[in-house]
């Protein structure tokens, strides 16, 4: 629970085609801005993978220099998705292989759901 921090003053929300975001945020010199991204049902389509895939690199910011605090917080982000999307082409799995063909981001599960409709949550966090 939040309770001194006024969290609109530390979210933003966007919306719109991943390559227009990208364009926009590099050219107000916002790139690496972020240090949490969190997307949800956006790996449907294998055709775009690379988009997002290049907005997340352009915009997840890079982790600090090396320090000693233990709660130093890792840039990261987080994709909540179906395992797999029936009559669609894309699945947790061919995105996980994407990102680790791409080598810029490590990709692990770091949730998942049971029963009929498998859900997972994956991490992507810089190489």
């Amino acid at each position: 629970m939040l309770q001194s921090c006024d969290i609109r003053n530390r979210c933003e929300f966007i919306a719109g085609g991943w390559a227009s975001i990208e364009h926009e945020l590099r050219r107000q010199g916002r790139e690496h801005s972020f240090d949490l991204v969190l997307t949800s049902e956006t790996i449907y389509d294998t055709d775009s993978y690379k988009s997002l895939h290049d907005l997340l690199a352009c915009v997840l910011a890079r982790p600090q220099a090396e320090t000693n605090s233990l709660n130093q917080q890792v840039p990261a982000v987080l994709v909540a998705a179906k395992s797999i999307y029936f009559g669609l082409t894309g699945s947790v799995l061919t995105f996980k292989q994407y990102v680790g063909a791409r080598g810029v981001f490590d990709v692990d599960s770091v949730w998942q759901s049971g029963g009929s409709m498998p859900r997972e949550i994956l991490r992507l966090t810089w190489k």
